[in-house]
């Protein structure tokens, strides 16, 4: 067994072995896997030096990345919160705007024109949906740039694409998804 997984440790390049000493957790190994992948590098002619900076580099790296990741996770929450409530906003704009027409109405005895009253709907409408569209894309960009981080040097998925379009319609409901998923996918990159 030892052989046979030194042979297969000494098929792979220098990288893919600073990899398997770095994220021993990640792939499920060994300390014996990780001695050997550090004696294979010495007989490459790696000092313990460079081994060890490189590792602390790495280490260094993954706790930026961690600081980003939460970061972003913390603006998409922000972000999200005009994001709906715009949305929200814009959903429920005429059956409010007409309530407080009829108290306006009721109260003060001010007559408004069925004219006015859409013109001033619209202005509200036009001046709300692009924040929407705007808190909308800025919180897209950050689930991104956080899904950027998980999967560097991997492939991305495609489905960040297709939750853009969906999400614009659906937002509230893909929210509490998407900040699920985050959220597991932080706890497994720490």
């Amino acid at each position: 067994m030892t052989e046979n997984l030194k042979n297969k440790l000494i098929k792979l390049n220098d990288d893919q072995l600073l990899d398997i000493i770095k994220n021993l957790k990640k792939y499920n190994y060994d300390i014996k896997t990780r001695e050997m992948s550090l004696k294979i590098l010495q007989d490459r002619g790696f000092s313990n030096n460079v081994i060890n900076n490189i590792i602390e580099n790495s280490e260094t790296e993954k706790n930026y990345d961690k600081n980003l990741l939460t970061e972003y996770l913390n603006k998409y929450k922000k972000l999200s919160i005009i994001t709906i409530l715009s949305s929200l906003i814009l959903f429920f704009i005429y059956p409010i705007f007409s309530n407080i027409i009829f108290i306006l109405h009721q109260i003060f005895k001010i007559e408004f024109s069925e004219m006015t009253f859409n013109i001033t709907l619209f202005i509200l409408i036009i001046v709300i949906f692009p924040l929407y569209i705007v808190s909308y894309i800025k919180t897209y960009l950050q689930y991104v740039n956080f899904y950027d981080i998980i999967y560097k040097n991997k492939n991305k998925p495609k489905f960040l694409n297709i939750t853009f379009i969906l999400g614009l319609s659906f937002f509230i409901g893909f929210y509490f998804y998407f900040l699920y998923e985050m959220k597991k996918d932080l706890k497994e990159n720490k």
